[in-house]
């Protein structure tokens, strides 16, 4: 376990707690569901929601619920992500509501269907919204579910006089499902069953920019698993040195490991 190094224990009023499958259960796309009670109480803020395992490429966060305590009748889903060329701007999605009956009253099912293209949220079994990526990004990266009861914050305020306590989130059962997988890809099947999203048949004699990014966000200058390399950010801060590991002729891609002395090594930036 970790804290925030402002961590203060004084300012903290109230004790939650949160669930996730990171160490055990991580899928791209597929669909995910669980059948769920919210508590009532201003300040209270269940969610149901999917994140990325590992802090690379657009670093994905899918809000399957959101629910806050004084809006008995709403519900929220939406979308965010990380535009990491843009100063690392968090980007989110419109929150879609979808207005019901009294979601405190009773269990009810909330699931997400994610495909290449496509993200749809499920209220009992009825789609309430469909995000194309023709509007906005859509995750490509693995994700474990996250199941939590946050108290105050900025978006659902903080509890009062009215909230009661112990709140609880009731939580019947949370599943996830992976389309069956078809015994034989073949070409026909490729071309009936699946949606090309990404190729690179490396053509051409460097490396495509608006494809592949040779920064490694927890390198190049961290030692990870005890490894001894630099990775060098052809792209970025490493574009003028003169070494480079990667070659693309004759259709292929080449990436080369070699010594090199503490002179060649590029110089670790403040």
């Amino acid at each position: 376990m970790s804290f925030n190094e402002d961590y203060d224990p004084a300012t903290r009023e109230y004790l939650s707690g949160i669930l996730t499958s990171a160490d055990s259960y991580n899928m791209t796309h597929g669909y995910f569901e669980a059948r769920l009670k919210f508590p009532e109480g201003q300040g209270l803020w269940p969610a149901f929601w999917l994140l990325t395992s590992k802090y690379v490429e657009d670093m994905p966060e899918i809000d399957i619920v959101e629910f806050l305590g004084h809006e008995k009748d709403t519900v929220y889903h939406t979308l965010h992500w990380i535009d990491a060329a843009n100063g690392w701007r968090t980007v989110s999605s419109p929150s879609h509501t979808t207005q019901g009956p009294d979601y405190t009253a009773d269990f009810h099912t909330y699931g997400v269907a994610w495909d290449p293209t496509k993200i749809r949220f499920y209220i009992d079994g009825v789609m309430v919204k469909e995000v194309t990526d023709s509007e906005f990004l859509i995750a490509k990266q693995s994700m474990y579910l996250l199941l939590n009861l946050a108290v105050g914050g900025s978006w659902p305020g903080y509890p009062d006089g009215t909230t009661p306590f112990p709140a609880s989130y009731d939580i019947d059962y949370v599943r996830a499902y992976e389309r069956k997988s078809i015994d034989q890809i073949t070409p026909a099947i490729l071309a009936d069953e699946y949606q090309l999203m990404f190729s690179d048949e490396f053509n051409g004699t460097s490396l495509d920019e608006d494809k592949w990014n040779t920064a490694f966000l927890w390198g190049p200058y961290l030692r990870i698993n005890n490894e001894e390399q630099v990775y060098i950010d052809k792209h970025g801060m490493h574009a003028d040195h003169p070494v480079n590991p990667f070659e693309v002729s004759g259709g292929s891609l080449k990436v080369k490991a070699d010594d090199i002395s503490v002179a060649e090594l590029p110089v670790m930036p403040t």
